[in-house]
């Protein structure tokens, strides 16, 4: 059977709607309960997003200070590739990334917080990609995907370093 990008996206998306616990189990960064998620999102002329989360900002307020404090509008967004992630993939979300700020600036709204989650059988390790995970820490993951008797298996890739630095105790 041959996986295709347009399975993976079907079947995350009902991991995001539908079967929400098993991701959340795996202690991924895709879940939250309070995100909606919306599949193949037209950005106006940016293109269209495989996978966008959007989490409402909310208010909170201290009790011994009497302020009120305005949470961001958390925007997650989620390119697949069926086979290998690479840098133009990441280019291709920070498109995406580019349409929505935009979309809120054009309303007004400033306080937004961009995130981009990339998908892939493999990484690209011989492109810088693998390094933008730890200098963005909590706004870019990379996650390779395994689909087997058991469904689909979600892996993050962190930390990458050189298999040989060049170091002098190399």
């Amino acid at each position: 059977m041959k996986f295709l990008e347009k399975d993976l996206e079907e079947i995350l998306f009902k991991q995001l709607t539908e079967d929400k616990n098993s991701l959340f189990r795996d202690g991924s960064e895709f879940y939250d309960r309070s995100r909606k998620y919306f599949r193949q999102l037209r950005i106006g002329n940016y293109g269209i997003a495989d996978i966008v989360g959007y989490k409402k900002p909310y208010f909170h307020s201290h009790k011994h200070k009497g302020a009120r404090h305005h949470s961001c509008h958390e925007i997650t967004v989620i390119e697949l590739k069926k086979d290998n992630v690479s840098l133009s993939a990441f280019l291709q979300a920070v498109k995406y990334c580019k349409g929505i700020k935009r979309y809120f600036d054009s309303r007004g709204i400033y306080n937004v917080k961009l995130k981009i989650i990339l998908v892939g059988r493999e990484i690209d390790t011989s492109s810088d990609l693998v390094f933008l995970p730890d200098i963005f820490s909590g706004d870019i993951y990379l996650y390779t995907s395994d689909y087997d008797y058991d469904g689909i298996k979600y892996s993050i890739i962190r930390d990458y370093c050189l298999r040989k630095e060049g170091f002098k105790n190399d």
